[in-house]
């Protein structure tokens, strides 16, 4: 019995049949799909940016946080009861932990957050929500609802489809820009 190659990388790795996109594309296809998709989510994106923007000038998000990003960011992922260490913290949130300490000293300027030391161990600093912050987390929450009301387009399939790929594509652009820094630094020192 002759075994043939497979057509794709999936079909080797998934024994129960061919992946439902086996046939390849030639370059020119491959281009237009991409611009296409390149397109489309630039062209979502402009909505969305229209969509919060509106909201946010009708007065329903009185707040300049977001729940997707930055200080917003790190406001969800905290809470009064349970504080967190800053270590921890910056990796739940992948981002360094300069960048991290520089947001929380101004959200605790703010009067978002407390910081403390560990009770057994003073290296260790705690950060936890005032009610202040908690109340701003309540209201992160209310937009991290309405924003993600726009995803009731897609059924549960299409839903973790996106997701998969979403989250495909940002690991290759990590992957990608550690390896221009490995080459950057590479570059620069051989200039030295």
């Amino acid at each position: 019995m002759a075994t043939t190659e497979p057509r794709h990388p999936h079909d080797a790795a998934h024994p129960e049949g061919p992946h439902p996109h086996s046939e390849y594309l030639d370059q020119g296809e491959r281009g237009q799909l991409i611009s296409q998709a390149i397109g489309s989510f630039n062209q979502m994106k402009r909505v969305l940016e229209e969509r919060l923007e509106r909201r946010h000038n009708q007065g329903n998000s009185p707040i300049k946080y977001s729940p997707f990003q930055g200080q917003g960011r790190i406001i969800m992922a905290l809470s009064p009861d349970d504080p967190m260490s800053q270590a921890d913290l910056a990796r739940k949130l992948e981002i360094r932990p300069q960048t991290l300490s520089t947001a929380l000293k101004k959200l605790e300027s703010a009067q978002l957050i407390t910081r403390s030391t560990h009770p057994l161990d003073a290296r260790v600093y705690l950060v936890g929500l005032t009610p202040r912050g908690q109340d701003l987390k309540d209201r992160l929450s209310t937009e991290e609802k309405y924003s993600g009301s726009m995803f009731e387009a897609l059924d549960d399939a299409e839903l973790t489809s996106f997701a998969a790929c979403c989250c495909k594509l940002a690991d290759h652009l990590r992957a990608e820009i550690e390896a221009n820094k490995a080459v950057l630094e590479l570059l620069s020192d051989q200039d030295r």
